[in-house]
């Protein structure tokens, strides 16, 4: 019997997006990102240091990663994906 081992936990929407209004700035501004919870916390709140840890942006794709949580847009995509496969209804994505 075959058995499930969980590696990660998406979440994807479909629809209409822009992908070039994903920024730090924006997820900041509009208080997208949960400050209060790792792994934003820690990348967040420590200085002289990159608040994300990958950045990619061209007209047709964003992707924007915080260690172990990566957020894509696409035109008809919105992906949010935690690495962490620990406890996904206590992942902070899930109040993203």
């Amino acid at each position: 019997m075959p058995s499930f081992e969980g590696r990660f936990f998406s979440i994807v929407l479909i629809g209409r997006q822009n992908p070039q209004i994903l920024t730090h700035d924006f997820l900041l501004k509009n208080e997208v990102l949960p400050k209060d919870r790792e792994p934003f916390k820690g990348l967040i709140t420590e200085e002289g240091s990159l608040p994300f840890t990958e950045f990619i942006s061209t007209p047709v794709i964003t992707s924007i990663t915080y260690g172990p949580i990566s957020i894509t847009i696409e035109e008809n995509r919105y992906q949010i994906t935690d690495n962490r496969f620990e406890d996904p209804p206590s992942s902070p994505i899930m109040s993203v």
